[in-house]
């Protein structure tokens, strides 16, 4: 596993055993006199390379959407059409929609 210059062995170890007991990176470079920017990038080789000390604290970060596929290009265009008009709706009941309706002011019909 690549690791940044600089960092030992010891040290990557030490940064992955304090990293799955719960430290986080500001606290593990602390420690070490490393930057936090070097002990995330520790971590991210390590749970690259499958070091199971490297586990995703925020399991959601991964998580990305299934790709969505249209029969064709109307029917992209008629679910963004859906969705653009379902935003607005959202918008025009929130309370700050009602205001903006309220203090609007429409343009002259000239």
């Amino acid at each position: 596993m690549a690791r940044p210059p600089g960092i030992a062995m010891q040290a990557r170890d030490r940064i992955l055993d304090e990293w799955a007991a719960g430290a986080t990176a500001k606290m593990i470079a602390r420690g070490l006199g490393f930057a936090p920017k070097a002990v995330h990038q520790v971590v991210c080789g390590a749970r690259r390379a499958g070091d199971p000390r490297a586990v995703m604290r925020n399991a959601g970060a991964g998580w990305r959407p299934e790709p969505v596929t249209y029969p064709s290009s109307r029917a992209y265009l008629d679910a963004a059409l859906a969705r653009a008009r379902e935003a607005q709706a959202r918008w025009d009941a929130s309370p700050m929609g009602v205001r903006m309706r309220e203090i609007a002011e429409p343009p002259d019909a000239n």
